[in-house]
C-alpha cells in the first residue's frame, strides 16, 4: 500500500478487477452497483470525502468482505 486508506486500496482494487474483467466497467457503473452517487464515490475515492458509517456497512456487505477485511475497512 502507498499510504492510502485501506477503503480506499480496497474500493481501487475491486475496480480494477471489474474493469480487468470487463474494460468498459466504469466508475459510474461501480457506484451505480455500490448504491451511492459516481460524485460521491470519487470524493471517497480522492479522499476529499470521509466514508460514512452507513455506506461503510453497505458497501462491505455488497463485497461480501472477509471477517479481517471488514475490521480494516
Amino acid at each position: 500500500m502507498d499510504g492510502k486508506p485501506f477503503h480506499i486500496e480496497l474500493l481501487q482494487s475491486e475496480i480494477q478487477k471489474r474493469k480487468d474483467t470487463n474494460p468498459r466497467y466504469s466508475m459510474r457503473a461501480f457506484s451505480r452497483y455500490l448504491g451511492m452517487g459516481p460524485s460521491t464515490l470519487s470524493r471517497i475515492l480522492s479522499n476529499s470525502q470521509d466514508l460514512s458509517l452507513s455506506a461503510s456497512k453497505k458497501i462491505i456487505k455488497k463485497l461480501k468482505l472477509s471477517p479481517d477485511d471488514r475490521r480494516l475497512f
